[in-house]
């Protein structure tokens, strides 16, 4: 007969590892602060973990139903086995790099004896961390290279169904000893799911622990002060700086270098040098505003930009262009169509902010948010 997943009991789900990668993936700060830590990259070391307990959890989701023939199922189980293996070395990694416990010394399964009963008597001194590596060792990892506690050489046989005791799945391990009596290893499918559900819990405790960090992180940043400045530009520029030490998120050093360029564009033009000023002066809420964020290490929204910095026109006008010209002016690079984009702006706003190419950069995109400022103003 048969036996399915829910046969041997595996109802794990990918809950708990959604919503670790939820908490990790929010915002910049675990990419930022574990980036570089120590002088040690550990975010790509737990963004591996994190696909590979995916993976692992979703292939015991999707788990199918074991065949009858033995060689197929012995594969099948030696996929349960590794999908448990990875999962756990997995959490264990996390546990090392979250914890900052390089040897384990606080791994809460550290000497656990909670889920494997009945173990082979030669292997009965091993917590359960150790006793599955011997599970995995003999069914499916090296089965014809295995040693006893007395370094005596073990060869698995083929997997077999034993009558005689209460385990899933058995194998018999031979001796290369002449003489020496086989010893019957068995495993219980229930107890495998025991131990990897146990583990994969560990995984709400780690997610917590992300979060503490975070707080104690952003308390400290949050007691550092940032220093005074005298004028709008050395302002920007400390913000700029600020930002890259305090999460460095890009929505907020997008929106500082935004203001630097605005506040070192150069409107030449008699007629709007009265609008530019004025203009710019409703710029510096905003980096009062970014400022005390970046103090307080409260990274959200900024409310200062509302009815300022606006990126449309009214009616959705010219959508397209103010779209090109945007990524043209917040990206240096050149763009061949940039004369077409000036002449649609100078012919929706009947020439009055002057677009052309002998203005650079950071003035086109003062002008620019000028006039998308100066006809939301006039609805």
């Amino acid at each position: 007969m048969k036996m399915t997943k829910a046969d041997f009991g595996v109802t794990i789900d990918d809950t708990l590892i959604t919503d670790f990668r939820d908490v990790v993936n929010e915002g910049e700060f675990a990419y930022s602060y574990f980036i570089n830590r120590n002088g040690k990259n550990q975010f790509s070391p737990i963004c591996s973990c994190m696909d590979w307990i995916s993976v692992s959890v979703r292939n015991l989701m999707n788990f199918p139903e074991l065949s009858e023939d033995i060689d197929v199922k012995a594969m099948q189980v030696y996929s349960l086995i590794s999908s448990i293996d990875i999962a756990v070395e997995a959490l264990q990694q996390l546990h090392r790099i979250i914890e900052s416990d390089d040897k384990l010394a606080r791994w809460p399964f550290k000497k656990s004896t909670n889920v494997f009963k009945n173990k082979t008597p030669y292997l009965s001194h091993e917590d359960d961390d150790a006793y599955f590596k011997s599970i995995r060792a003999i069914f499916g990892a090296h089965p014809t290279n295995l040693k006893n506690s007395d370094g005596e050489r073990l060869f698995a046989s083929w997997p077999h169904f034993h009558a005689f005791n209460e385990n899933d799945f058995t194998i018999s391990l031979y001796n290369n000893t002449p003489g020496k009596d086989d010893v019957i290893f068995g495993i219980k499918f229930d107890e495998l799911i025991t131990y990897i559900e146990d583990r994969y819990k560990y995984l709400t405790s780690l997610k917590g622990s992300v979060i503490a960090i975070r707080i104690k992180h952003y308390s400290t940043l949050s007691k550092q002060i940032i220093p005074s400045t005298d004028n709008i530009h050395a302002e920007l520029k400390l913000l700029l700086s600020e930002v890259a030490v305090r999460g460095d998120n890009d929505y907020y050093r997008m929106e500082v270098e935004e203001l630097i360029k605005l506040f070192e564009g150069n409107v030449k033009e008699a007629h709007l040098k009265d609008e530019a000023d004025v203009f710019l002066s409703k710029l510096h809420p905003i980096a009062v505003e970014i400022r005390y964020n970046l103090q307080e290490m409260n990274i959200e929204d900024l409310a200062t930009k509302h009815g300022v910095l606006i990126s449309t026109l009214p009616k959705n006008a010219l959508h397209y262009v103010l779209q090109k010209m945007f990524t043209w002016l917040h990206s240096d690079r050149y763009d061949p169509m940039g004369g077409f984009y000036l002449d649609k702006l100078n012919e929706y706003s009947g020439g009055r902010y002057n677009f052309c190419s002998e203005d650079d950069d950071s003035t086109t995109l003062l002008k620019l948010r000028m006039m998308l400022h100066w006809y939301h103003q006039q609805k």
